[in-house]
């Protein structure tokens, strides 16, 4: 199983909750999903190898100028990827970027899309930056940017290095794409999550029915830190 969020769309939480359920009720290996090397394909998180080569080293699309320097998995994809993503005994989560190779390989794999508005998208960039939040790996250092800048500049500056036309590329793809998916948007997660999981469930053809537990509140409220509790908050 798969999830192509567009970044700040509350895909850790829905991730999370997920992991959670499907593991509870034995659908999905307790070690694909609680490792942490295995959350994600290119293992951004833990920088071990995969594949015999580090996930940063993979190629960087030439159509995303910027995006990469925020989210280290927004690369180009290979066949052990695929692969490793047509099981239904894991769950990852990615920021796959919507270019031809990409798209080409995921042909015909089911994969659930997350999208949010890119203006939207851009400001949650900035109080996650603003807040010290993990919105994508090394983002931090990145001295294009620093606190506490107005939303004006912070706008602009991200419209001077590309990371707007990037992220506005990365929601186009995937909104254009007529290609097997399911496409859920940010607010139909904070709206009724109970009906997202269902829909994806039943996507995936797996006989469960997600009872209302209480979205993750992780990184995707203005109000909580990456310390809040599961549940709940």
């Amino acid at each position: 199983m798969i999830i192509i969020p567009i970044p700040k769309s509350a895909s850790t939480s829905l991730f999370y909750l997920l992991g959670v359920y499907l593991v509870m009720n034995k659908v999905i290996d307790d070690d694909s999903h609680n490792k942490k090397e295995n959350r994600y394909l290119h293992i951004a998180d833990s920088g071990k190898d995969y594949n015999n080569g580090r996930f940063w080293d993979r190629e960087v699309s030439d159509d995303y100028k910027y995006i990469y320097n925020w989210f280290k998995d927004t690369v180009e994809l290979n066949a052990n990827d695929v692969k490793k993503v047509t099981t239904k005994s894991s769950l990852f989560k990615n920021h796959i970027l919507p270019t031809y190779n990409n798209l080409k390989l995921l042909e015909g794999v089911k994969k659930v899309v997350l999208l949010r508005n890119p203006d939207d998208v851009i400001l949650a960039l900035k109080r996650a930056y603003d807040r010290n939040l993990p919105a994508g790996s090394f983002f931090s250092l990145d001295t294009n940017f620093h606190k506490n800048m107005s939303e004006y500049a912070w706008v602009k500056k991200a419209e001077d290095v590309g990371l707007v036309d990037d992220i506005w590329r990365f929601y186009s793809g995937w909104s254009d794409y007529g290609g097997e998916r399911l496409l859920i948007t940010y607010n139909d997660i904070l709206e009724d999550h109970t009906k997202v999981v269902n829909r994806i469930f039943k996507y995936y053809e797996i006989d469960l029915e997600f009872k209302n537990i209480p979205l993750p509140k992780l990184l995707y409220t203005r109000g909580f830190s990456t310390g809040a509790k599961m549940f709940g908050g």
